[in-house]
């Protein structure tokens, strides 16, 4: 972002990702006082359990599957490129 930006905007611009990476952080922790105050810590831990199984569960169910290797590439391919042989890796 840095290197596209004019230099003349360049400090509104950092500002401004600044914002847009931290200020989730400032809301979850707003959030996260507000149910301390509100909720039993009893009540809290059932609903994060329940968050992380869900969570767990779709990454299983729909998680992503493992890339394929391009075309003509081995998996020895790096070896092939230090001038390296299947002895030498052994």
């Amino acid at each position: 972002m840095q290197t596209t930006t004019p230099n003349e905007l360049l400090g509104r611009i950092a500002a401004t990702a600044n914002t847009m990476i931290f200020a989730p952080t400032g809301l979850a922790i707003l959030a996260g006082t507000a149910m301390v105050a509100v909720l039993d810590y009893r009540v809290q831990l059932l609903a994060a359990g329940m968050l992380a199984l869900t969570t767990a569960l779709l990454l299983a169910l729909c998680g992503r599957t493992p890339a394929e290797p391009p075309e003509g590439l081995s998996t020895d391919h790096r070896l092939r490129e230090t001038g390296a042989s299947e002895k030498d890796r052994g």
